[in-house]
This record gives structure tokens, sequence and C-alpha cells, in this order.
């Protein structure tokens, strides 16, 4: 799954919109929306802040541990 796509996932279960995560981020919707709209590798930077916003962290974890349930796997 790419980031973007994991990103959107938790946006819709947490029924916030792109305004608002760029709201949340203090930034212009225009950045949300170019992100999203070009599907471009995003930074591990970007990544933390976008989850951190969303109340999620990024962890780096073992391959052969399990993930805890409502967790996302990026790749790519």
């Amino acid at each position: 799954m790419k980031f973007v796509e994991a990103l959107s996932s938790i946006m819709q279960s947490k029924n916030v919109t792109k305004a608002e995560l760029a709201r949340r981020r203090g930034v212009k919707p225009q950045s949300v929306n170019t992100m999203f709209s070009t599907q471009k590798k995003v930074s591990v930077e970007l990544a933390v802040e976008m989850a951190r916003v969303l109340d999620y962290r990024i962890v780096l974890m073992p391959c052969d541990k399990k993930m805890p349930a409502g967790s996302f796997e990026i790749e790519g």
C-alpha cells in the first residue's frame, strides 16, 4: 500500500477532509491536493508529520513480527 492510500483510509475512518488535514498542518489545501493527485513518494519527515496530525505514528518493526490491528504496511 502506498502512503497516500493509507493516509486516505485513515482520513476516511476519522472523517477528515483534505482541507481539514491542510488546516491541521498549517498549509494551503493545494499542497495536500498535490500530494494526493501526483502520488509522488513522500519523505519520511512529511509522513511523520501527516501521521501525527491524525493521531498516528510511523514505526519501524522487525519483519517477523505481526502488525497490530489498525496498522498499515507502506511499500515502495
